[in-house]
């Protein structure tokens, strides 16, 4: 069991590496690309982050395998077995005498009085660095999902506090959502205290807005505000960041991934910014003293801060 775990670690170890690096050459291509295209539609830049994005989740299945660095390599498998260790001849004429097995001497006892510890420690000294890595690895993957299902709690008992809408903010948002051509209007909650407006769900689109925002903000800046968060529903932005958090949580310790993420999420915002401009006429002055106005002065509460974190909303 031990030799088929470092054997699997070994072959984890090989595609991590040919995916690292083939990740960092497609990013810089996309990256160039992107400079490119700076003064192009922000849209079009964070459809080549989401393709590369997407190519990354494929990419076990489809890579170029190049031979990893030899101290690398060199990790990379179990311990040597009696056949490797003793000379051919050795091997062949081991008919008549049975060879000793790689055991230490002081576990060259019978099997009822060796200590368990004693056993133990021997079974984890016959495991690789690879398959200590890989271990890691899985550990902070169940962690990353174990913490995107507590946010996902946390954001349902959120819900459970939150109240309609009046009769104002849901005339603004049907008007904003009928601008934006939307099929289907979302639910419209409105929960306590100060925070970032967003919307979740993804069978069934939800706009949260923080009481105090609807309270003091005027109308035009909560109407580009509202534009801006429906702007994610028309451009499915919540079906799309999942295939980056995916990314995100597979290739946790790769730098390059988490650069990926970054300009893929910098980008949807730019999009949605600039589809809110375009459908409320207002200039980028006035649009950027908007979000300013709406963000000074507020603190995000934690649920809010670990949802968009996770990219779990836009």
């Amino acid at each position: 069991m031990i030799d088929q775990f470092n054997h699997w670690s070994a072959a984890w170890a090989l595609l991590m590496w040919n995916i690292a690096w083939q990740s960092a050459l497609l990013a810089a291509i996309v990256g160039a690309f992107c400079w490119l295209l700076r003064r192009e539609s922000p849209g079009l830049r964070y459809a080549l982050w989401l393709a590369l994005s997407l190519k990354l989740l494929v990419l076990p299945l489809w890579s170029v395998n190049v031979p990893a660095p030899a101290w690398f390599s060199s990790t990379a498998h179990a311990e040597p077995t009696l056949a490797q260790t003793q000379p051919t001849g050795l091997v062949a004429s081991a008919t008549s005498q049975p060879a000793a097995p790689l055991v230490p001497q002081e576990l060259q006892t019978n099997p009822r009085e060796q200590p368990q510890q004693a056993l133990l420690w021997h079974s984890l000294r016959r495991l690789t660095l690879t398959t200590w890595l890989g271990s890691l690895w899985g550990a902070v993957v169940l962690i990353s999902i174990a913490r995107i299902a507590w946010q996902f709690r946390s954001l349902r008992r959120l819900l459970t506090t939150t109240t309609g809408a009046g009769e104002a903010e849901r005339i603004v948002v049907e008007q904003c959502a009928a601008r934006l051509g939307l099929a289907r209007l979302p639910a419209i909650r409105i929960f306590v205290g100060d925070g970032s407006p967003m919307v979740c769900g993804l069978l069934r689109a939800v706009l949260l807005l923080p009481s105090e925002l609807v309270e003091q903000i005027e109308a035009p800046a909560l109407r580009q505000i509202i534009l801006h968060e429906l702007a994610h529903l028309k451009r499915r932005d919540l079906v799309t960041i999942w295939a980056i958090q995916a990314v995100r949580t597979v290739y946790w310790f790769n730098p390059i991934v988490h650069l990926i993420a970054y300009r893929a999420g910098l980008e949807r915002e730019l999009a949605c910014d600039r589809l809110a401009m375009l459908t409320s006429g207002a200039n980028a002055t006035t649009y950027a003293r908007t979000l300013i106005d709406a963000a000074s002065g507020r603190s995000q509460p934690l649920v809010l801060s670990a949802a968009s974190a996770a990219r779990l909303t836009g």
